[in-house]
């Protein structure tokens, strides 16, 4: 994980889970994704994650492994998302999260949030750098082939659906409505 996150803005009470409360709001907390409550080797520490930061999750999820990795990439892309100002490190955190999603589909080649989060951090690249348009084009493949694997997987997995959805509207906005036609 990277160094130097920013804290967490918001009150940090209601984050706080214990491996009781987590396991009763974890449908609701992975509704979009239906990531299934799983008892790991070291998924224990999961279950004590401190919610002071996003790093913190990011970081016992890489500590976990397995189904923690998807924590680790959830908390590191929606803080490269919505926290990090820095170009160069949003940028960065982006292509890490891609690069651990990559791997974790090698690892667990039915788990159809690798496919998702590597989708969302190359997405989110493409649309965050400054890169040639051609080299952006390329990344639209590979997005648009991880949203198809992941709802082949998870066929309810809502957010890939929307992700989808929108790189569909992209591409109509980019390249033009006679595409669409």
């Amino acid at each position: 994980m990277a160094k130097g996150w920013a804290k967490f803005p918001y009150a940090e009470k209601k984050y706080v889970h214990t491996a009781a409360t987590l396991k009763k709001a974890w449908g609701a907390c992975t509704w979009a994704t239906r990531s299934r409550c799983r008892r790991r080797r070291g998924a224990r520490r999961l279950d004590r994650l401190p919610r002071r930061r996003l790093r913190a999750g990011g970081e016992a999820g890489l500590a976990a492994g397995g189904a923690g990795v998807t924590v680790a990439n959830k908390a590191t892309a929606i803080y490269a998302n919505y926290l990090e100002a820095d170009e160069k490190r949003k940028l960065a955190l982006f292509e890490e999260v891609a690069g651990r999603a990559e791997k974790q589909q090698a690892a667990e080649p039915g788990n159809a949030n690798a496919f998702y989060w590597q989708a969302y951090a190359l997405g989110r690249y493409a649309q965050e750098s400054r890169s040639p348009r051609r080299w952006r084009r390329a990344i639209g493949g590979k997005v648009k082939a991880a949203l198809e694997t992941a709802i082949r997987l998870a066929p309810k997995h809502a957010d890939a659906h929307i992700a989808l959805a929108a790189y569909h509207a992209e591409v109509i906005d980019k390249v033009g409505s006679m595409i669409g036609a």
